[in-house]
């Protein structure tokens, strides 16, 4: 959940609460305050800010998860690339608490909430980054990643389904007996079942297997939005765009950023199903 609208649904001082469509590109209909520097926190510290920086370094781990996984479209590549990066040894799980569990944590900690305070209703009548369609946007997308993120890492990895199994025993868990379904000798294959195979090896269109794969696309996609949404919107909450002019410059720049990251996260979801 990178930093979105969300975000700016703690109560500001007063004297900022003049509205205009700065960040909806046309300038009307936002629902949302005016950009320009104009807004500011009502905490010593704010709770936006820390929202921000926590999505952005948990986002730039995450373009590099989606680059490693384009790999997927070479096989072998990925293969190679996944053993290099677990042959760093104790370094790599000490990187994955400093710069993915723990910005991670502290996001979805404040996205919730923020999210508890605006739920998922069109006009909040708080926020004051972007436009209402994009504040919603991003909240449904910040809900769709935090069930994929669950599911991801319980059946992904061996802190999961895997625990669960070593702990009661359940035969309906056997698949995850030794580890999760991600294994790092045998890195595509495992990904490639995990994704496009959930369900069954020897039906691949079974519909289980569908659903499952059509998961990891919505994810892909909503992992896009919030990231291109959020670079944004963690501008704006800084105050670096000073006119609404700059803000939708911004935005423009925050929605090629998350093309890019949709696209390249689509050619691995296809590297993965295809070949």
């Amino acid at each position: 959940m990178t930093q979105s609208a969300t975000a700016n649904n703690i109560t500001d001082k007063p004297g900022h609460g003049h509205t205009s469509g700065g960040g909806h590109g046309s300038g009307s209909g936002s629902g949302g305050t005016s950009g320009g520097g104009g807004h500011r926190c009502g905490h010593k510290v704010c709770p936006r800010k820390i929202h921000s920086v926590a999505g952005m370094l948990f986002g730039v781990m995450m373009v590099q998860h989606f680059l490693l996984n384009m790999l997927t479209m070479w096989p072998s590549r990925f293969d190679a690339a996944v053993g290099r990066l677990h042959d760093m040894g104790i370094l790599l799980p000490i990187l994955s608490l400093l710069l993915v569990i723990l910005p991670l944590g502290v996001h979805i900690v404040y996205g919730i909430r923020m999210l508890k305070s605006a739920g998922l209703k069109y006009n909040t009548g708080k926020h004051h980054r972007g436009s209402d369609f994009r504040h919603l946007l991003q909240r449904l997308s910040a809900v769709v990643l935090l069930l994929f993120i669950v599911f991801h890492l319980a059946t992904i990895h061996r802190w999961g389904l895997h625990q669960v199994h070593r702990i009661t025993g359940w035969s309906m868990l056997d698949r995850y007996a030794d580890s999760g379904l991600f294994n790092a000798s045998d890195a595509y294959a495992s990904t490639a079942t995990a994704v496009g195979h959930f369900f069954s090896d020897s039906a691949p269109m079974a519909a289980g297997n569908l659903l499952i794969s059509g998961l990891y696309l919505a994810a892909i996609w909503a992992t896009a939005y919030h990231l291109g949404n959020g670079f944004a919107t963690t501008a704006m909450v800084w105050h670096i765009p000073k006119t609404p002019a700059q803000e939708n410059k911004w935005s423009i720049a925050g929605g090629i950023f998350g093309l890019c990251i949709g696209i390249i996260g689509t050619m691995a979801w296809v590297g993965l199903m295809f070949h």
